[in-house]
């Protein structure tokens, strides 16, 4: 399209499977705005959020669309302008299939299923067999990325060994035969070309056997992905890694959203105006923003529209620095400025040079006992996050209020949570009593009710726009902070009381195992085992 400045598509793809499952409102609501953006395409990011016929334990308890919803979602996708496509997984990223016995036996591994099983193969044509009958689109998207221990389970012990590579192109060429069956036009991601090859995701060596290419099925279309800023050097070499291996490539990028409720909106809108600009000079005419759901889905899917509509506004040829914001403002009913400002919940000091990180996340699952990110916090956190608050507050948020609403909760929780652990640790090193009381009978229980306050909200908004499934990860990580909270209060009056030691204070405190780099803006630890406990669960 030439609006696009030789972009043919310009997509985006919503996760639906992974922590959260957006409701057909929420999917009706996003179409809209991306009509508006100008987007061509919506990706739903299904893995195994649908349900087929004969399965009932596939997608069981875990959301998902029926056909029906999906045909009802394909036709308003086309009334406003936008093709709705759909990307499934058809070998790896299954792993909740396998806890189920009628599923187990079609897997190699925890992850991936058997190449070269037919039952694997009748489940694989059923799952295109149902796709076809929900969406119109004759293209799909079928994954296939990050199986990296392909061929390693109990394919080796019933195979012995055999190069992955082999087997990932066998079952790549079995799926795209029975996909021909409903006309499709597959895509799938790249970076596993590339890691069977040289051990990277992502060409390294610039040397790619001429047999990869030979074996990429005709037809195939590739999808090169990359979430972070890089060298434009580094980008270009891996778009021409991805060119020599297939004439059809598409570039995906990401609106970040991935670290706790925080969006990255600043840091991604300036990686893909890069991004764009080095896809037009490789001539990629295929651009998709991806919207991921990692680590708990804690953030709306709407508090990336900036970086969304940024994208839009830059594919037609703007710089980000002229990105429209009146234009925003009539579309969504914000100010782009104050959807840019969610950011902050992880730059609470408000710094203009701020990179990315995960502070609001890490530094609420730290334990006040056992210590752990928190230690690389300064001292004057809670105090400002205690500004945030009513800053969040402040915003009119429009038919966004119970998103925003989110933020000025939290920030208000992370105004007494942030420094707590390191003071209660001190108070108990130094045998403060009084502080420690102050401690257990004033800032934990005032820790509890913002907190009870927050999950109550945070339950009512989630279900505006998702299915119930999922919120239920959300009671386990809230309500296990809350119960250790009021544990931790229980545990220093008893101490005060009876003098009898607490444990997991009586010793040397060690500082997190990183570089001198890390820093608490930049920290981005985000898995909840690294941060609630060094015993495993």
């Amino acid at each position: 399209m030439s609006t696009y400045n030789g972009m043919k598509e310009l997509s985006v793809f919503i996760e639906c499977s992974t922590n959260s499952t957006p409701t057909i409102d929420t999917l009706k609501n996003y179409i809209n705005l991306l009509s508006s953006f100008g987007y061509t395409h919506l990706y739903l990011g299904l893995t195994d959020a649908y349900k087929m016929e004969g399965e009932p334990y596939f997608n069981y308890c875990r959301g998902g669309y029926t056909v029906e919803q999906l045909q009802e979602v394909d036709a308003y996708a086309e009334e406003k302008g936008i093709e709705l496509r759909v990307n499934i997984q058809v070998l790896g990223h299954l792993h909740y299939l396998k806890r189920h016995n009628c599923y187990a036996p079609l897997f190699d591994t925890n992850d991936s299923l058997m190449v070269g099983d037919s039952k694997v193969y009748e489940l694989v044509d059923k799952m295109l067999a149902t796709m076809s009958k929900a969406v119109k689109s004759r293209v799909i998207h079928i994954g296939m990325d990050e199986i990296f221990e392909l061929g390693l389970g109990r394919y080796l012990k019933e195979n012995g060994y055999v190069n992955n590579r082999v087997l990932f192109l066998e079952h790549l060429n079995r799926v795209v035969e029975l996909a021909k069956k409903y006309n499709y036009t597959c895509e799938i991601w790249s970076d596993m070309f590339f890691r069977m090859v040289q051990g990277s995701d992502f060409g390294e060596t610039g040397v790619i056997p001429a047999d990869i290419r030979d074996s990429i099925p005709e037809g195939v279309r590739i999808v090169h992905w990359y979430y972070v800023k890089q060298p434009d050097e580094n980008f270009t070499r891996h778009l021409r890694e991805n060119k020599a291996i297939c004439d059809e490539v598409s570039f995906a990028t990401c609106a970040r959203k991935i670290t706790g409720l925080s969006p990255e909106n600043k840091y991604c809108a300036e990686m893909i105006e890069q991004q764009l600009r080095i896809c037009r000079q490789e001539e990629i005419d295929h651009f998709m923003v991806t919207v991921w759901t990692d680590c708990g889905a804690h953030c709306s899917n709407y508090a990336v529209l900036p970086v969304l509509f940024a994208t839009a506004e830059m594919a037609r040829g703007k710089s980000l620095a002229e990105v429209d914001k009146a234009k925003f403002k009539e579309i969504v009913g914000v100010e782009y400025d104050d959807f840019m400002f969610l950011d902050n919940l992880n730059n609470p000091f408000l710094k203009d040079d701020y990179y990315a990180g995960a502070k609001s996340y890490w530094g609420l699952l730290s334990d006040l006992f056992l210590g752990s990110y928190d230690m690389i916090l300064s001292p004057d956190n809670n105090e400002a996050y205690k500004k945030l608050v009513p800053m969040y507050e402040a915003i009119d948020a429009g038919k966004y209020s119970m998103m925003f609403k989110n933020y000025s909760l939290y920030a208000r929780v992370l105004s007494v949570k942030m420094n707590l652990g390191v003071q209660i640790r001190e108070a108990y090193r130094l045998q403060d009593k009084e502080l420690l009381k102050k401690y257990a009978t004033e800032e934990i229980p005032k820790l509890i009710t913002y907190m009870e306050e927050f999950v109550a909200h945070f339950e009512d908004w989630w279900l505006t726009e998702n299915m119930a499934f999922g919120l239920e990860i959300h009671h386990l990580y809230y309500g296990g902070q809350l119960r250790r909270w009021k544990y931790e209060a229980k545990r220093i009056l008893q101490y005060l009381e009876d003098g009898k030691p607490i444990d997991e204070m009586e010793r040397d405190y060690l500082p997190p195992s990183v570089g001198p780099e890390v820093t608490e803006d930049n920290c981005y630890v985000t898995n909840p085992r690294l941060l609630i406990s060094n015993c495993g669960f």
